[in-house]
């Protein structure tokens, strides 16, 4: 019984800690929202400038094998 009432309180401490993180991240969505909206910027072109900058960031570097083989080819 013990054991019961101590998941029933773990339960509902869960729970309340669900909600504050969610309400939490929903404020911050919303003021973020809010910041690109009044930027300026088109949503389009920010996104094209996001990829662009995600693509360039995690490129995989050259092979150190690949450098090693070209000089000893050329």
């Amino acid at each position: 019984m013990q054991l019961v009432h101590m998941n029933m309180v773990n339960f509902y401490s869960l729970g309340k800690w669900w909600f504050r993180k969610m309400s939490r991240a929903m404020e911050k969505h919303l003021k973020a929202q809010e910041e690109l909206n009044s930027c300026g910027v088109d949503i389009k072109v920010l996104r094209t400038e996001w990829a662009t900058q995600l693509r360039d960031v995690t490129e995989a570097a050259p092979c150190k094998a690949v450098h090693i083989t070209l000089k000893y080819l050329t």
